[in-house]
């Protein structure tokens, strides 16, 4: 019982120490959002774990960003981009969702409803537009190298 209590603080310091990193420099490593706008830390570029509640849209994420409706990055996002519907603007990585949209996208895009004005990678879903590729309109499947 005792390390369990030992292990728990450590585990609540780490984060508060986290937070408190994070709130004097520009980036954090971790945020918590209920809606766009509304989250713990106020810093938009996360490099960790963004996680949405409802939604959350933020300048840049390197890492992961998960919510249950709305994902979205203003600037950058690079790793895994989750939720209902996600959007950013230059990807790099995996967008999961139903629907998924990036101006720049580098990597996968995987849901009912892909689009990229630029693609360099591989949509796998039911509609899949890339705007400037080969094929700017395929069922099930679409890559642009």
């Amino acid at each position: 019982m005792k390390k369990c209590v030992v292990v728990l603080l450590m585990a609540v310091m780490s984060v508060v120490g986290f937070v408190a990193l994070s709130v004097a420099g520009e980036t954090t490593p971790i945020k918590i959002s209920l809606v766009p706008g509304v989250g713990i830390p106020s810093q938009s570029t996360v490099h960790g774990l963004d996680l949405g509640l409802i939604g959350d849209d933020v300048a840049e994420v390197q890492g992961l960003q998960i919510a249950w409706i709305y994902a979205g990055t203003k600037e950058k996002m690079v790793g895994l981009q989750t939720a209902f519907v996600d959007i950013g603007k230059e990807v790099v990585g995996v967008q999961y969702g139903f629907y998924n949209q990036a101006d720049d996208m580098t990597g996968l895009q995987l849901g009912f409803i892909n689009s990229a004005d630029y693609m360099s990678g591989v949509q796998i879903g039911l509609v899949n537009i890339i705007k400037k590729g080969a094929l700017p309109f395929m069922v099930l499947i679409n890559a642009n190298f």
